[in-house]
């Protein structure tokens, strides 16, 4: 799916006019809107790529764009994960996670965005930039080299696995952690054991418990 005014009517997690429609977005949305939002990432990344930008605003400027929109598209989902697990909007997530690391290890281990980034570094406008566009290059220099940029071959391929699978670990991790909240509960049977607590907490309590 392409990211067009059309699907953005369609696919609340592709409108980005105003803050998230939380109410709207629903698990089958998850995946097509991950699809359109790196389809038009890797898009934009190659035509950056091909313009072989020297500045700022032909590198890091569209850079910082590109990686907004995926950020508001699976933060947003992310978030949805962590307050409404289910199991459609857990299967959803877990589909469109792999593709979502795949193309951030895509953008963290590309050796032309990093020799982009350093020759920005060495570049005389660095001496002008400010103090917070230095924090961004500087960090993008980091973060390049812990997404393993100068990793070759095998090595690079192994990195990439360890990424994915911690992916997944820390998603299976936070599903069972909200199965074992879920499936919680503490009987109290004594008035002592609720002492303290405000009638309105109580009332709350009790309508849990009539309804288990």
């Amino acid at each position: 799916m392409t990211d067009t005014a059309e699907t953005r009517d369609t696919n609340p997690l592709l409108d980005w006019t105003d803050f998230p429609d939380f109410g709207r977005i629903e698990p089958p949305h998850v995946e097509p809107a991950i699809d359109a939002v790196l389809e038009r990432a890797g898009a934009e990344l190659a035509a950056i790529e091909a313009a072989t930008p020297t500045n700022w605003d032909e590198l890091m400027a569209p850079l910082e764009r590109l990686g907004d929109r995926i950020e508001r598209a699976w933060g947003v989902t992310g978030h949805l994960h962590a307050v409404r697990n289910n199991v459609p909007l857990r299967e959803a997530y877990q589909k469109a996670q792999p593709k979502i690391v795949q193309f951030l290890h895509r953008l963290g281990q590309s050796r032309w965005l990093f020799d982009g980034y350093v020759g920005l570094q060495a570049g005389d406008e660095y001496a002008g930039y400010d103090g917070a566009r230095r924090r961004v290059l500087d960090s993008a220099v980091r973060d390049a080299r812990l997404a393993g940029v100068e990793l070759d071959g095998p090595k690079r391929e192994r990195f990439l696995a360890i990424g994915k699978e911690l992916a997944e670990l820390g998603t299976r991790f936070q599903n069972n952690v909200m199965d074992a909240t879920k499936a919680f509960s503490l009987t109290l049977t004594e008035p002592d054991e609720i002492a303290g607590l405000p009638a309105t907490a109580r009332q709350l309590a009790a309508e849990a418990a009539r309804a288990a």
